[in-house]
């Protein structure tokens, strides 16, 4: 894979955005069908109520989604798959992109309680990619966007990582156990492996800390000890989605990895 075009690592990250989306979108219709009376419905009504009271024009627009968001999902995940299949083949993605756009930005809107990073982060790749193809060119609109999704993925990290140095829990106890024995993100196995080993929680807790905060460095470093944080970046959210059940974590800041890889190669190119 050629890094250092701005055109291939574009696709990579429609494809893999466009997986993420469609991973949100499944499960989205999954609760509408089997828990219609669930949380999520109920975050939806919560929203829905505090911006009718915000205005007549809101009131009705929300009124209007309360009955075709069902809908919505449904073709966020058509778009997903036909987004997904179309970057996969090397044809023109740009229609089905649109759309998928489209239906992230009205889910996002829809779910001002109850969202999650996951979804902030899929949103704001399919926007970006969207305005890449409409600026247009073979590197500019797509150099552009890949810039701004790889250094705001960094970003995340980064600041997740410094709202834990700040925060007293995350440096004095051991917050990874504490997790794994809540109800809504523990998992039972994950928690007693954990309290079995003295320290683990512990050693744990402060390797998130450091890997969060050393992110950023991905870009300055030789491509493989890049590719080795991105494996490393891989390998924590999967734990997230083993332990805590964050699955769409995994495909959302996966999406961004090859924007990290195309700056990372940019950064390469200046001299100092």
């Amino acid at each position: 894979m050629n890094f250092d075009d701005p055109a291939e690592m574009l696709r990579w990250t429609v494809a893999l955005a466009a997986f993420a989306s469609l991973v949100v979108a499944t499960e989205l219709i999954a609760v509408g069908v089997w828990q219609r009376d669930g949380v999520f419905w109920r975050c939806c009504q919560a929203a829905a109520t505090e911006r009718v009271s915000s205005g007549i024009l809101q009131g009705r627009i929300n009124f209007h989604f309360e009955k075709w968001i069902p809908a919505v999902f449904v073709l966020q995940a058509l778009a997903a798959i036909t987004t997904l299949v179309f970057a996969a083949s090397r044809e023109s993605y740009r229609e089905a992109l649109f759309v998928l756009t489209a239906c992230s930005l009205v889910v996002a809107y829809w779910r001002v309680v109850g969202g999650d990073g996951a979804q902030q982060m899929t949103s704001i790749i399919l926007t970006a990619c969207s305005l890449a193809l409409i600026l247009g060119g073979k590197t500019r609109g797509p150099s552009a966007a890949l810039m701004f999704i790889g250094m705001q993925a960094l970003l995340a990290y980064l600041v997740a990582g410094v709202a834990k140095v700040i925060s007293p829990e995350w440096r004095n106890e051991d917050v990874v156990a504490k997790i794994a024995s809540t109800v809504c993100y523990g998992n039972g196995v994950a928690s007693g492996v954990i309290e079995a080993v003295p320290g683990l929680g512990r050693l744990l807790t402060l390797s998130v800390i450091a890997f969060e905060l050393s992110m950023p460095l991905a870009v300055v470093v030789p491509v493989h000890v890049t590719v080795a944080f991105l494996g490393m970046a891989l390998f924590f959210h999967v734990g997230c989605a083993l332990v805590m059940g964050l699955n769409d974590f995994v495909w959302a800041f996966a999406a961004t990895f090859p924007a990290i890889l195309f700056v990372s190669s940019m950064f390469k190119r200046l001299k100092f």
